[in-house]
């Protein structure tokens, strides 16, 4: 992984710069330094450039979710009602466990709503998610389905997001 970053010199999540609910939220997780991975990517995701690119690869347990979590929680316009950020995960499990991690993450945010779009949800109307967390299976059949009030295409054509990440997750 090529950073310009040397890990050892971030010690705390002050040194990132997080919003105070962030690194409050981190305290309560019991994260007492950045991994390697988040020492390496939160610099360049949380950088004035508008949509940065980055591709880590981390062990199993490294804090990669907790990466991307926080740089989503970091940029997201909490009064805002649109929606910001779509992750997907191959699974299920991961999904949920994903979705776990970004509201365990934005406990000490106001405004933060996240779908978790797995089998069996439908689309809540009135929309207010600003994060959508799930499988790509379930995404296409929310997309399509005809049987909510809510068309995710339809939502989707009106969207004007701020910002838009696109996160893939998987496990190796």
């Amino acid at each position: 992984m090529f950073s310009p970053y040397n890990h050892d010199e971030i010690t705390s999540f002050d040194q990132l710069n997080l919003r105070k609910e962030l690194i409050e939220a981190c305290a309560l997780a019991h994260f007492v330094r950045p991994s390697k991975i988040q020492a390496n990517a939160l610099p360049i995701l949380l950088s004035k450039s508008k949509y940065p690119n980055f591709v880590g690869q981390a062990q199993h347990g490294s804090g990669k979710t907790a990466t991307f979590a926080l740089t989503i929680l970091q940029r997201i316009e909490e009064e805002s009602t649109k929606l910001q950020a779509i992750c997907l995960c191959h699974s299920r499990e991961l999904a949920i466990q994903t979705h776990d991690v970004i509201k365990n993450l934005s406990c000490r945010m106001n405004n933060v709503e996240i779908f978790l779009a797995v089998k069996d949800e439908t689309l809540p109307a009135p929309w207010k998610h600003q994060i959508i967390v799930g499988t790509p299976g379930t995404l296409l059949k929310l997309l399509f389905n005809t049987k909510t009030d809510v068309s995710l295409s339809e939502f989707l054509k009106k969207l004007k997001m701020y910002y838009f990440f696109f996160l893939i997750e998987c496990r190796v």
